[in-house]
């Protein structure tokens, strides 16, 4: 089996990556995400949307994710997932 080439995780590259992996997950177009979707209230993840999206994220991008987006709770945005996963990974 070949090898799989190596996924970038350069600052730059992270947004991108995040969102095409969401989006998947999601089963949406990369381009209907925005940064003031709320996670539970505009893409209707419950608690266990949303921890099986934190599984998919953690496992491809190898970050651990804050309980508060662990849980699906109302608030908190893509904007904020985002920004907590390329702060997180580049510092």
């Amino acid at each position: 089996m070949p090898a799989q080439p190596e996924q970038s995780t350069a600052p730059d590259a992270l947004p991108a990556r995040l969102r095409r992996v969401v989006a998947t997950h999601l089963g949406m177009p990369p381009t209907d995400l925005r940064d003031d979707l709320d996670l539970a209230r505009d893409l209707c993840l419950d608690s266990l949307a949303a921890a099986e999206l934190v599984v998919v994220i953690e496992e491809d991008l190898n970050v651990k994710l804050p309980t508060d987006i662990r849980a699906g709770r109302d608030g908190v945005t893509y904007g904020d997932l985002v920004e907590f996963v390329c702060a997180h990974l580049s510092g």
